[in-house]
């Protein structure tokens, strides 16, 4: 695919931080180097195909960008015009997103609570004590 250096870049930046418009635009504008116009629309794209859903991975990015036909169009577009330093990137830092049980309910499950309940009464089967000890952990935690 032409831009591959560049849609792998993006591939890494969209998921750095919460999926949010004005965030997506300014951490994909480190990747080429400046604000392209292009950046804007793409991001709104992304951002409602993975709104309301579970925080989105690499490999939900790299889906996407694949399947978008309007960053093909970009790519065979603008490639040209992006100067070579601007293609070899650095690697974006992730940044901290909200924390808490839902950020960790990466596959949608409806009673997410569930789960690690049900590992802590499996520990209880075996170690008592050591299951006390998560059971207040687990209390502690505020669940939405």
């Amino acid at each position: 695919m032409a831009g591959s250096a560049l849609f792998y870049a993006l591939a890494t930046a969209y998921p750095a931080g919460e999926p949010e418009v004005e965030q997506v635009v300014e951490r994909s504008g480190v990747t080429p180097g400046r604000r392209w116009r292009w950046l804007r629309p793409l991001a709104d794209r992304y951002v409602q195909a993975k709104a309301g859903g579970a925080r989105p991975r690499h490999r939900d990015v790299v889906q996407f960008l694949r399947e978008d036909r309007g960053f093909h169009r970009t790519c065979a577009k603008y490639f040209d015009e992006l100067p070579v330093p601007h293609r070899l990137v650095a690697p974006q830092r992730m940044l901290p997103v909200a924390a808490g049980p839902a950020s960790q309910n990466r596959e949608a499950h409806h009673d997410f609570r569930a789960h690690p309940e049900g590992r802590v009464g499996y520990v209880e089967t075996i170690n008592p004590a050591k299951a006390t000890r998560l059971r207040a952990i687990l209390e502690r935690i505020v669940w939405p």
